[in-house]
């Protein structure tokens, strides 16, 4: 399975986020919403967050997965006033770090590798949105549901029993794949009885 902890070393990042801006979010805690005004970058130091973005007529879906290395906010650097236009929220208690939209641009533009890695790393971020996007043309909510939870566990790697190593609470399922709660209880409960999803406490996770 591919990594974002593959995408780039956090290490051709770590030495432009100063160490004093680390900070822990809680698990399904929010690091932005929709709507605020985009004033800093962030690096996902430890852990992962899903980006979900909301429609005119409510209808919500995952858009972007992040884990270690990985940079929440770059790319709209250029503006010169920005707004989120998703919501991140922690997938599993994460590590990020932050930088000033100013200083982080400018850092790439004296900085050639970091340049490279940076239009790199979009490309693989519109690749996973493609992936993501893609699952919600799926012909039935159970193929729906499996395309978000492989496209999770594609990105963050599965355990040596190949169940995905991160769980998804059911209210934020919910929210990335923009199911109705009551379909999405009966569409993860098709997928059980068919071995096709694990059920840990409170987390669904992929089952291959």
């Amino acid at each position: 399975m591919n990594s974002t902890a593959s995408y780039f070393r956090p290490s051709s990042w770590e030495r432009i986020f100063p160490e004093k801006s680390r900070r822990v979010i809680p698990k399904e805690a929010d690091v932005f919403s929709a709507g605020d005004i985009l004033e800093t970058v962030f690096l996902v130091e430890r852990g992962a967050v899903v980006e979900i973005r909301t429609d005119e007529f409510g209808a919500s879906h995952a858009v972007g997965l992040s884990g270690p290395g990985t940079l929440l906010g770059g790319r709209l650097t250029s503006s010169s006033f920005a707004r989120h236009t998703t919501r991140a929220t922690a997938l599993v208690e994460s590590t990020l770090r932050e930088i000033s939209r100013s200083d982080f641009l400018h850092a790439l533009i004296q900085d050639p590798e970091l340049s490279d890695a940076f239009m790199k790393q979009l490309s693989q971020r519109l690749e996973t949105a493609q992936a993501l996007s893609a699952t919600c043309e799926s012909a039935t909510s159970c193929e729906h549901v499996l395309g978000v939870l492989h496209e999770v566990a594609t990105i963050f790697d599965t355990n040596n029993d190949g169940k995905s190593t991160i769980g998804i609470d059911e209210a934020l399922l919910e929210r990335m794949t923009g199911m109705p709660h009551g379909l999405l209880v009966a569409t993860v409960e098709e997928l059980r009885s068919k071995d096709l999803v694990f059920l840990e406490k409170d987390t669904i996770r992929w089952k291959p």
